[in-house]
């Protein structure tokens, strides 16, 4: 994750045409690869697979976090087109506490960001709504998630 945070990183490259480019370059032929493991329906698997997809998608939220914060008008068309924030969102009743905690750490990026667009695009599509029934499972305990 940090290796492909610093290759997105628009602080490291000073030129502004090679930045551009290479996050032309990533936005269009390699982000939708990248995040496949969102965007593509899969069978369930043997329990090692599950748990090393489960750690590849808590990387994968970490640097989309970073990207959300980052790079503006690119991710927010990729976000919106392929509803990779409600395909994340899912996490948010799964069984791991760190992928529940990784959803809602990306809904809190996507809100932190303050862009209209965003914020409209959570109430149209629910996207509290899970949050919302984990809440309501946890019942009067502190903590969200338990």
């Amino acid at each position: 994750t940090e290796v492909m945070r610093v290759l997105l990183d628009s602080e490291t490259l000073k030129d502004i045409d090679v930045q551009d480019r290479f996050l032309d370059i990533f936005y269009r032929d390699m982000v939708e690869t990248l995040c496949a493991p969102f965007l593509a329906p899969r069978a369930p698997s043997e329990s090692g697979q599950d748990e090393a997809l489960g750690i590849i998608k808590n990387n994968l939220l970490d640097l989309m976090c970073f990207c959300l914060h980052h790079h503006g008008y690119r991710i927010r068309y990729f976000v919106i087109g392929t509803h990779l924030a409600e395909n994340v969102m899912q996490l948010a009743m799964h069984r791991e506490m760190y992928l529940a905690l990784s959803a809602v750490r990306f809904l809190r990026a996507l809100l932190g960001v303050n862009d209209d667009v965003y914020r409209a695009y959570v109430v149209d599509h629910d996207l509290f709504l899970p949050v919302a029934m984990r809440m309501k499972i946890n019942g009067a305990r502190d903590n969200l998630f338990v």
